[in-house]
């Protein structure tokens, strides 16, 4: 029945009684054993449910397949006004088994026709601290229309001149424009980014606190998509 389920619909399950000491409070709570945690895992991916570390992580993972498109591969961009958020996000990608998507020359070319001399047009491209929101929406546009691009993670930390409410707004005008690939968006800064939050969820762009947590979401959408992809099971 999930298996069913899943073609039409993600299933996104927290099971617990993961380690032995969960194992051994599950037995206790209901009477009954916990069951192999290979048997279940060899189940799920059968079934393709998507299973959730945390109740975090499922709202983390809610947010994102109920309200962006699914990704058509696993190739991920990271635009950012900071190098060192860019770094942890690529970090994060690797790790995930996606892959950091190689822009093609046209895309490079036309991102340094009209970002500053210093900024990185390669991937993660770096539009610099003292980017505004019209910097991030060109960028924004200019990476959707890669076709090497599967996946947009937009990152902004506060710095002097950052308008983290304005950039937010830039940000959903480009996608609500372009609305073909995932976007998910991580505005690092608590409270001197949390208008700008605020734009992005009322906008169903998902928000992140972390490049990780994103990422983590960005490796189950891909993997669900690589899931529907299989042949079907006879």
């Amino acid at each position: 029945e999930a298996e069913r389920i899943s073609h039409k619909k993600p299933i996104l399950l927290m099971k617990s009684g993961g380690t032995a000491a969960g194992a051994k409070a599950a037995s206790s709570h209901t009477g009954s054993l916990a069951g192999s945690e290979v048997a279940y895992e060899c189940m799920f991916a059968r079934a393709g449910i998507i299973r959730c570390d945390s109740i975090t992580q499922q709202f983390d993972f809610a947010q994102a397949f109920a309200n962006q498109p699914l990704p058509h591969g696993p190739k991920v961009v990271v635009l950012t006004n900071a190098g060192g958020a860019g770094i942890m996000a690529a970090d994060a990608i690797e790790r995930q088994g996606l892959t950091f998507a190689k822009l093609t020359q046209a895309t490079i070319d036309k991102l340094a026709s009209s970002l500053p001399a210093a900024a990185n047009c390669h991937n993660p491209v770096d539009v610099l601290g003292d980017a505004l929101p019209d910097r991030y929406e060109f960028a924004l546009d200019v990476l959707l229309d890669d076709p090497n691009v599967d996946t947009v993670l937009v990152l902004l930390t506060p710095q002097a001149m950052t308008q983290a409410k304005e950039t937010a707004e830039a940000i959903v005008k480009v996608a609500q424009a372009k609305p073909t690939k995932p976007i998910l968006a991580c505005f690092l800064g608590a409270s001197k980014v949390a208008a700008g939050v605020q734009v992005l969820r009322e906008a169903k762009i998902p928000p992140y606190d972390s490049p990780e947590a994103a990422v983590v979401t960005i490796q189950a959408m891909a993997g669900y998509v690589r899931w529907l992809s299989r042949p079907k099971r006879v």
